[in-house]
């Protein structure tokens, strides 16, 4: 990591005007990436999931993919999230141990499988 604190700059994602906002594959969000980034962009992408499918759980309670459960969807969700986590915690300083690593994997297999059931 970069001894300027660079590195330390938090990210800002910038939601675009609703007028941007089109079924033209236009992003909603932006990013100002720093010039760290790239020095481990699976531990940015981890920061942005788990935030993002915290956000998500605690907004969209009323929608659950088909053939779950309110409570089974919770349950996944929270694992996804648990599992960035673990990735979050090791961009902290933490060492990256045998449960942390099955945390991220299980996370990882998890946000592949329900990637499009991410939305209302």
């Amino acid at each position: 990591m970069a001894g300027n604190g660079e590195d330390k700059e938090r990210r800002r994602l910038l939601a675009r005007r609703p007028g941007d906002a089109t079924w033209t594959g236009r992003p909603f969000l932006t990013i100002d990436w720093n010039s760290t980034d790239m020095w481990d962009l699976g531990g940015v992408l981890s920061d942005i999931i788990s935030d993002g499918l915290n956000e998500f759980r605690n907004t969209a309670r009323e929608t659950h993919p088909a053939g779950m459960t309110d409570d089974e969807w919770d349950s996944v969700l929270g694992q996804m999230i648990d599992g960035f986590q673990a990735n979050r915690e090791r961009r902290a300083g933490s060492v990256l141990d045998d449960e942390s690593r099955r945390r991220l994997d299980r996370a990882l297999d998890l946000f592949k499988r329900h990637f499009l059931d991410l939305g209302w």
